[in-house]
């Protein structure tokens, strides 16, 4: 019978001919002579197992990024679109935003449920304010940039108060 081990040593793996069980006792590298492990393996395909599980926590950390970053982009696009007067790219954008909104709303997924409250209530604000229909839609848009954009800073100053409270000594 032949058996595959690794010598740690040349940093290989080499076929080793076992006639009993207590042969895999006495292996020894036949490059450079130092003893083998009787339960060593090649290590690389764990590294290849552990880089793909990187790989595959990269891009769920991507998506997270990006449905974290989703709101706040769309809404800027939708605040530059209203004040560019490409009312268009305004109504495409603020109903993506609504759609995912209310899906996550629905879908339980959704942190934000004073948005149910705050976002109708905007664009009947905006709309006091502009007199017109695009008015309703950059109302909307400006409670989710401002909603974002104050998590954002909430966030990041928890991050700068635990950084310095792991920083005291």
């Amino acid at each position: 019978m032949v058996v595959k081990r690794y010598c740690t040593n040349c940093e290989k793996n080499y076929d080793f001919e076992i006639k009993s069980p207590n042969d895999l006792n006495v292996l020894f590298c036949p490059v450079c002579g130092a003893h083998v492990d009787k339960e060593s393996r090649d290590p690389s395909p764990k590294r290849e197992a552990e880089m793909a599980e990187a790989q595959i926590g990269g891009f769920f950390a991507t998506v997270m990024r990006i449905m974290y970053l989703f709101f706040f982009v769309m809404s800027a696009v939708g605040i530059a679109a209203f004040f560019l007067k490409l009312y268009t790219v305004l109504y495409v954008v603020s109903a993506i935003v609504l759609v995912i909104y209310l899906i996550q709303i629905f879908t339980g997924t959704s942190n934000f449920k004073l948005g149910l409250l705050l976002v109708p209530l905007g664009g009947v604000i905006a709309f006091l304010i502009t007199r017109s229909i695009p008015g309703i839609f950059l109302g909307m848009m400006i409670v989710f940039f401002l909603r974002h954009l104050i998590r954002d800073m909430i966030y990041r100053l928890i991050f700068k108060l635990i950084n310095k409270a792991s920083n005291i000594k």
